[in-house]
């Protein structure tokens, strides 16, 4: 029986036998029409899907939002949970993702575009968790990029650097947020050095790590994947690397007045 045959019925389970096949049946029909494999289908699904966890470029609305919820809560998200499972899925798939170069140069465009407009937003941004969590879209935008650099090794030191360093700095930062009654408004805060120096001296060596200070993890695993995109080569690679070291310049410039304002300065 053909599947136009098939499909003309109401039964849920007949067309749930049949939509392999019609999936299957389409993936050729748009190799042959668009020059398109079904490998390259596959890895551009899976780009999509880790795209969409992942709050990348257009998509990272809701990020921001979910800052009004629980001080764990936000830590599992950003360092867990939203950081961790789009990126480690991609690395799972990492010996097939060679076999699609046009969805690894749509990962390291958006990607690179990430990187930049997260960091651009965590310097306007006057409100603390937005910040960390701006902070955190920037970094995701350097994941994409090690994994369409298939710098893999790099993205997974990165990863874990990125996610043990924001879990406890959003630890810190619900601290300091307990201490001023519930406000996250930087104008608000100041003076933490002076009651408690350890949540000072701990929030500096986080941001040092963070905005990738020389000598530092996060500055090593962070070379590592700018010096693969350097390799590149044409107006992208440019465009790529331009982002990049604009984020990489403006990471401490929005780390220290956060440090600041919180712990330094008093209100």
């Amino acid at each position: 029986m053909c599947i136009r045959d098939r499909c003309n019925t109401d039964s849920l389970p007949v067309l749930f036998s049949v939509l392999p096949q019609v999936q299957f049946e389409l993936s050729y029909l748009c190799g042959y029409i668009f020059d398109v494999t079904i490998a390259g289908i596959i890895i551009f699904s899976i780009f999509a899907a880790a795209l969409c966890k992942c709050a990348q470029f257009l998509l990272f609305v809701c990020l921001p939002d979910a800052m009004e919820a629980p001080t764990p809560a936000s830590a599992l998200i950003h360092s867990s949970t939203l950081v961790v499972m789009g990126i480690f899925m991609i690395l799972r798939f990492s010996p097939v993702l060679h076999l699609s170069i046009a969805t690894l140069t749509t990962m390291l465009c958006l990607g690179s575009a990430t990187v930049l407009y997260g960091a651009v937003y965590a310097v306007w941004t006057q409100d603390l968790k937005k910040a960390v969590a701006y902070s955190t879209i920037s970094q995701i935008g350097y994941l994409f990029c090690g994994c369409a650099m298939l710098a893999f090794r790099a993205t997974l030191i990165y990863l874990i650097v990125h996610a043990v360093c924001k879990a406890l700095l959003f630890v810190f930062v619900g601290y300091i947020v307990h201490i001023f009654g519930g406000t996250t408004s930087l104008r608000k805060m100041g003076g933490i050095f002076y009651v408690i120096p350890d949540i000072a001296i701990y929030m500096f060596i986080l941001c040092l790590i963070l905005g990738g200070a020389p000598y530092t993890l996060g500055f090593f695993a962070k070379e590592l994947i700018v010096y693969s995109i350097i390799s590149l080569s044409g107006p992208v690679a440019a465009f790529v690397l331009s982002c990049c070291i604009i984020a990489f310049a403006l990471t401490p410039y929005y780390l220290y007045p956060m440090y600041s304002a919180c712990l330094l300065y008093t209100s």
